[in-house]
């Protein structure tokens, strides 16, 4: 039975939700959790953590793409991705927010651009709507009071969207805007005029043109800004070198050139073009009286120099801006700086920009993606707090058909959210890639937190930049390029999982190496893990392939293991030495520490449709349990062959938090089943739980269950494409991600593992009955070249697997990972591998060598049917495929036989007849029983019987009802059901106080 989910932690005693789950909520805000006592503690749901709001705040950054100062010091930064101006004083302390767009708006999705402050204080925005009207584009210009009030408004069309650049504010009021791209069909006053494509244009305060500047020089105007002493400096794009230095002499040398040169342009103050300073990529530009700025992606150069007076955090690009940094010149000499990176979303208060190098201070916060939610939880972590990874997702739609979408190319970056009392406190951006290289694992010591990717790992403290980044390279031999899988940290230590070496990692806290061991095989037999945790001196390792946790010391001796019910994917280290592992089967199941199983209970989740995807487990210091949920609907809206990735609506996500509770009563799971053997979960209730003598109560009985699928011997050939367009889109990348994942999924017990790769000929790389580490270390050097032969290839795994020992029980497959693009489809060879009995599955990662017209039919008949072709796999797909190569269907009843027997304690009368199912009653025994065969899988079977209380009383807790059974897998068991909470009271007692619990 799953309870509801309470929103407030219980009063202590007032219900208990017998069995796994418990119901309640009171009005008291979260505490302490209590001592965790030995055994005997339930987790019921105290919280689910979802939707919650992210309103706007000033000071928490959206997307920062343009900043001004007023004369007085105040800052506006103008938020793209909100929409807002977050206003400031002179030291950075937020003080409001000015809203730009109405809902109106929406339609031509209106995007502010750039903004200036006038001399006496009034915001010049201009903005560009990304929708064509009936007109055609068009931009707008606003006057804004500083207190947020609407002043003015014309209008500028285009045949283009965005043609305006940058604006700046002339001392009489003049606005000097740079335009790209298109000739202006329409002015403010609607006539049209043909015009040259760029130009610098002059207007009025209301948007009438002036004058326009447009000397041969120029070629495409970006940022400009007007100096203290009437020149006007403009940055002139062309075809800038990325790899060429910066600087520039801002001295003018001879003639204005005649031809377009990258660089900035200086115009007199008469607005004649006096000089062209050479600079390199340059990007924003400001002037004020401690000289003129220019910025270059995330360096800050004073004109005229050579070296950056400042430079910012490196990283993989910005976060969806156009600038990675916007500058301001301040009227008290110093400059300010609006960062959009990857890594922060910040406001830079430089306040010395004359030393070298200059020193910044960082404010503000990172509002994107909003700090709500969680929006698309992918790992969590927890010791002194949680801290939570988002993924990379994008938001669809427009007003009431929003929806956000699990999208791996989304501009936004993945962030690192710290939460405390169930509530987002602060995040910070990781500059990760997308796919194979994303940001997949956090582990927490104390506050600190460390996120891994697949070759670093980087340490967080405080503030939004990495204290530290590693990578696990060995001393003697480069040899291939790590694989990190998983992360966990405790006391001072690291613990990482290495996939590509099969090693484990064991670090101090500055990421110095002490030890480094093997995790493919020992004393404990082939080892494949796909998750670890560290718990002081113990590392405790998920094998999901054999279904069973190990547990070892740091040097990696094997110190115990013990088997789990479902496969383990996730598991947590908790105080106390107890070990929480996440199932395959939605199901988490807490251990001891010498692994006797205390308690078991499923993830509240709905069934409607959604799969589950990256759930993950963590415990904090005080014991609670918390969950990450993301189910997503794998409905791309691209085509599954589409060379952009999947991008799926996200249906609901969140975090459910459970609390240890030695006051409720906690399931019985008795001994740890074998692998493969059926779970069983009695309940009991009564309804009401409380009545008078005389008055009718309803007994349930409730027994729930699941199987899983028999594993049966397989021999699983995985033939990877390793041609040269193997090497476009990181097509390998993602082939060998998603083989990691799948190898980690199979049934190690059962599963015989080959690996062979073609390009112009088929190699074979690790025999039938390799290792997985063998598996994975082979996956790890393939290296793109040569042409796709995938004929040679097939052909090879056939010989391979019909020359293998005969072994009749064994199912034979070749998982053949591909970008599609063959020289030749190898449809007879593939014929030939099905007519042997040898099933074909083919996972595709396509690139630009895919060409749909040609290869998509072809890819279909090589598979022999949809259902063995897969695009861009997803995990839950792998998971399923996993099943399908070495698992029989799940049985169809999860009980074969059942006999259930309920003595009625004194005091209570059965009311005959009232069994449903029907029952037999004895009343010399006064006992109920009930005979079943075969309960049908997902069916959940329910006894009812009514009874009548002849004088107050408790029921008593040796009086339960009890089951004999023998389940799907064979094996026979014996039961009993908890005692429902019932309690029959005199007369006199009518008035009930359901919060005193008594």
């Amino acid at each position: 039975m799953i309870c509801p989910e309470p929103s407030r932690r219980r009063v202590a005693g007032l219900l208990a939700c017998l069995g796994l789950a418990a119901a309640v909520a009171a009005a008291a805000p979260l505490q302490a959790a209590p001592t965790i006592e030995a055994a005997g503690t339930a987790y019921p749901l105290i919280e689910t953590w979802r939707d919650l709001p992210a309103p706007p705040v000033a000071g928490r950054f959206g997307q920062i793409v343009d900043l001004a100062a007023a004369p007085d010091g105040t800052l506006f930064v103008l938020d793209g991705a909100l929409a807002q101006v977050h206003v400031l004083d002179r030291s950075g302390r937020p003080r409001r927010l000015i809203p730009l767009l109405t809902a109106e708006d929406a339609a031509l999705r209106w995007t502010p651009q750039r903004l200036d402050v006038g001399p006496d204080g009034t915001l010049i925005i201009v903005s560009a709507a990304l929708a064509a009207g009936p007109e055609g584009y068009a931009s707008r210009v606003d006057r804004i009071s500083p207190d947020g009030r609407q002043l003015g408004r014309f209008m500028l069309r285009s045949a283009w969207p965005q043609p305006y650049r940058d604006l700046a504010v002339a001392p009489d009021g003049t606005l000097v805007l740079s335009r790209v791209h298109a000739a202006t069909l329409a002015e403010a006053d609607g006539e049209l005029d043909g015009l040259p494509e760029q130009a610098i244009e002059l207007r009025t305060a209301e948007g009438r043109l002036r004058r326009r500047l447009s000397p041969p020089a120029l070629s495409q105007p970006g940022s400009l800004a007007l100096a203290p002493d009437g020149r006007l400096y403009v940055v002139n794009r062309v075809q800038p070198n990325l790899n060429l230095p910066g600087g520039g002499d801002p001295r003018p040398s001879g003639a204005p050139p005649e031809a377009p040169q990258d660089g900035i342009l200086v115009f007199d103050p008469q607005l004649a073009l006096e000089a062209l300073l050479p600079f390199n990529a340059a990007q924003d530009l400001t002037a004020g009286p401690s000289g003129v700025f220019v910025s270059r992606n995330v360096e800050v150069f004073a004109l005229g120099e050579a070296l950056p007076l400042y430079s910012g955090p490196v990283g993989n690009a910005a976060a969806g801006a156009a600038d990675a940094l916007a500058l301001a010149a301040l009227p008290d000499g110093g400059l300010a700086a609006g960062l959009s990176h990857c890594a922060a979303q910040a406001l830079l208060l430089i306040d010395a920009p004359d030393r070298r190098p200059a020193e910044a201070r960082w404010l503000g916060e990172t509002g994107a993606p909003p700090l709500g939610g969680p929006d698309y939880p992918v790992a969590l972590a927890a010791d002194r707090g949680l801290a939570l990874l988002q993924g990379r997702y994008a938001q669809a739609g427009a007003g009431a058909a929003d929806r956000l979408r699990a999208d791996p190319q989304a501009h936004a970056p993945q962030t690192l959210q710290r939460w405390e009392a169930g509530r987002p406190t602060w995040q910070q951006g990781l500059c990760s890639g997308s796919g194979p290289w994303r940001a997949r694992d956090l582990a927490m010591d104390g506050e600190t937190v460390y996120a891994l990717d697949a070759v670093s790992l980087r340490r967080f403290d405080a503030g939004p930049l990495p204290t530290w980044t590693r990578v696990p390279l060995p001393a003697s031999d480069l040899g291939p390029a790590p694989r990190l899988w998983a992360v966990d940290a405790d006391a001072g230590r690291l613990a990482l999982l290495d996939r590509a070496r099969g090693a484990v990692l064991v670090w101090d806290a500055e990421g110095v190496e002490l030890a480094r061991w093997p995790a493919g095989g020992d004393a404990a037999g082939a080892v494949l893990p796909v998750d670890l945790a560290l718990d002081g001196e113990r590392l405790l390792l998920a094998d999901r392939g054999r279904r069973r946790i190990l547990v070892r010391d740091l040097a990696g001796r094997l110190l115990a293991s013990w088997a789990t019910p479902a496969a383990p994917i996730r598991l947590a280290a908790g105080p106390e030495g107890r070990v929480f592992v996440l199932g395959d089967d939605a199901w988490v199941y807490a251990y001891s520490r010498e692994g006797a199983l205390l308690v078991a209970w499923p993830l509240p989740d709905a069934a409607d449709g959604a799969q589950p995807e990256h759930d993950d487990i963590a415990v904090d210091v005080a014991g609670r349990v918390y969950l990450s949920f993301a189910r997503l609907r794998f409905e791309s809206e691209a085509p599954a062959w589409s060379l952009r990735m999947p991008s799926d609506p996200i249906a609901r996500a969140g975090v459910w938090v459970f609390e240890p509770d030695a006051e409720l009563p906690p399931a019985e799971p008795g001994a740890a089943p074998e692998p493969g053997a059926c779970l069983l979960r009695p309940e009991a209730e009564a309804a009401p739980p409380r009545g008078l003598p005389g008055s009718p109560i309803e007994i349930r009985l409730g027994l729930d269950g699941h199987c899983f699928a028999k594993p049966v011997r397989a021999q699983v050939l995985i033939l990877l494409d390793a041609s040269r367009s193997m090497g476009f889109r990181e097509s390998l990348e993602r082939s060998r991600e998603s083989l990691t994942s799948l190898l980690g999924m199979l049934d190690r017990a059962e599963t015989d593992l080959a690996l062979m790769v073609f390009d112009e000929k088929a190699r074979l790389l690790a025999p039938l009955g390799s290792s997985p580490a063998a598996i994975e270390a082979a996956l790890a050097g393939v290296e793109p070249r040569g042409g796709t032969w995938a004929e040679s290839g097939l052909q090879a795994a056939l010989a391979l697997l019909t020359e293998a020992p005969a072994d009749p029980g064994a199912r034979r497959s070749v998982v053949l990972v591909t970008d599609g693009a063959f020289d030749l489809p190898p449809e007879a060879e593939a014929e030939a591998l099905r007519a042997a009995g040898v099933e074909l599955q083919v996972l595709a990662w396509v690139n630009e060598a895919f060409e749909p017209a040609r290869h998509l039919r072809a890819l279909e008949r090589l598979a022999g049917g949809a259902e063995r072709l897969r695009f861009a796999v997803r995990e839950q797909q792998l998971a399923a495929l996993a099943a399908a190569l070495s698992s029989r269907p799940a049985p169809e009843a999860w009980l074969a036989t059942l006999a259930v027997e309920a003595p009625l304690p004194a005091g209570l009368r059965y009311l005959p007849g009232s069994a449903r199912p029907a029952a037999r009653y004895d009343a010399a025994s006064r006992r109920l029983t009930w005979a079943r065969g075969a309960v049908p899988a997902g069916a959940p079977l329910e006894l009812r019987f009514t009874v009548q209380a002849e004088a107050p009383l408790r029921w008593p807790q040796d009086a339960v009802a009890s089951a004999a059974y023998v389940d799907a897998a064979g094996s026979a068991g014996r039961l009993d059901f908890p005692a429902p909470a019932l309690r029959v009271v005199a007369a006199v007692d009518r008035l009930w106080l359901p919060w005193t619990g008594r």
